[in-house]
């Protein structure tokens, strides 16, 4: 398996709430992988963590995928009955199967050697001030996205050096200066406008 390729973490895009009772996951894959299942379920469900307790969780499989240049991108959603969870993964190839955890991959015959600790993925609690609320506005909202160095000079005496003459020529390089600037976008507002504009 392509062990470099698959990637997790319980932070950012990896695993994030989609509202105050769903969680999303995702994990990044090889190509190489042709299967993935969860195994998840609540951190406590078999005792006191640290006594020495089996966990074990409900499995399920992952079927939604995005197909990268590189990797797979797979994404499924979860309900915590008590908003926290604890889960790893399972990845099958066309000649293995791995499970992986936190602290990295064990093998099928590793999964069955009695009392070994291992370091699950853990989503603690899914705190309701952590959900992303996008105001309503937003969703009525044409936006109109401005790189300033190439929309409009409003101040030349504010022009960096080197500032090439505003016109169109073939490439432009990210090191090339236009002079653009916030006066030239507050220059342009009733353009903008016409446009029928309403975000920047």
């Amino acid at each position: 398996m392509e062990f470099a390729s698959v990637y997790h973490r319980t932070v950012d895009n990896y695993c994030y709430m989609l509202d105050e009772n769903q969680l999303i996951l995702n994990l990044r894959t090889g190509y190489d992988v042709r299967e993935v299942n969860i195994i998840y379920g609540d951190p406590f469900a078999n005792g006191i963590l640290g006594g020495g307790e089996e966990w074990t969780g409900e499995k399920a499989n992952i079927p939604f995928k995005k197909r990268l240049k590189y990797q797979l991108w797979w994404t499924t959603t979860i309900r915590p009955a008590f908003k926290r969870l604890k889960y790893y993964f399972e990845l099958v190839t066309d000649t293995e199967r791995w499970y992986y955890f936190e602290d990295g991959f064990v093998s099928e015959e590793q999964m069955h050697i009695k009392g070994r600790s291992r370091q699950c993925f853990t989503m603690p609690w899914m705190n309701p001030i952590d959900v992303n609320k996008v105001p309503g506005w937003v969703n009525e909202t044409v936006w109109y996205q401005i790189f300033p160095d190439r929309f409009c000079n409003g101040d030349p005496s504010l022009n960096p050096e080197n500032t090439k003459p505003w016109k169109y020529e073939p490439g432009i390089g990210h090191h090339d200066f236009y002079g653009g600037d916030l006066k030239g976008m507050t220059d342009r507002l009733d353009y903008l406008k016409d446009l029928g504009i309403t975000g920047i």
